[in-house]
């Protein structure tokens, strides 16, 4: 939300800054990765998935810990969630969190759905589509946006 965002951004500037030279993960930092991994061990994984991470995060006591339990964090509603989306399914591997099928869940395949025939033709906008394929085919991308005239709505 943007009151967690703006909590962040404080805690930020807040931090004293290093200037040059190598930079290094504060302690914070580590003992939420290691409270990650705890959790994560505890429950038969073999990586440290985000779901995990942010279990540590939300599970310490600093300022991280305490905006997100400001926001509403509360690691049992969060463990009911994560069963929910894993399914059962353990991080044996580092490409575990590929299988959790949540673009299936949450997204439209529209390449899929363009393949069987199910989306609905674009009619007069031949010149558009190549703009757009053109632009989005750059190495640097602008945000291409088609607004008015051939079948507004």
């Amino acid at each position: 939300s943007g009151r967690l965002q703006a909590i962040a951004e404080a805690e930020l500037i807040r931090i004293a800054k290093v200037e040059g030279g190598q930079s290094y993960m504060g302690r914070a930092a580590q003992e939420a990765i290691q409270r990650g991994w705890t959790f994560a061990k505890k429950d038969g994984d073999d990586y440290l998935t985000l779901e995990y991470l942010l279990l540590g995060l939300g599970s310490g006591k600093d300022a991280c810990a305490q905006a997100l339990k400001d926001q509403g964090f509360k690691e049992s509603e969060f463990r009911k969630a994560m069963a929910q989306f894993r399914q059962g399914q353990k991080a044996q591997t580092a490409s575990a969190e590929n299988s959790y099928q949540s673009l299936s869940k949450y997204a439209i395949d529209l390449n899929a759905r363009a393949e069987s025939g199910k989306l609905d033709p674009v009619i007069g906008r031949d010149d558009e589509i190549r703009r757009v394929l053109q632009i989005l085919s750059r190495r640097t991308k602008n945000n291409p946006v088609l607004v008015g005239e051939p079948g507004v709505g």
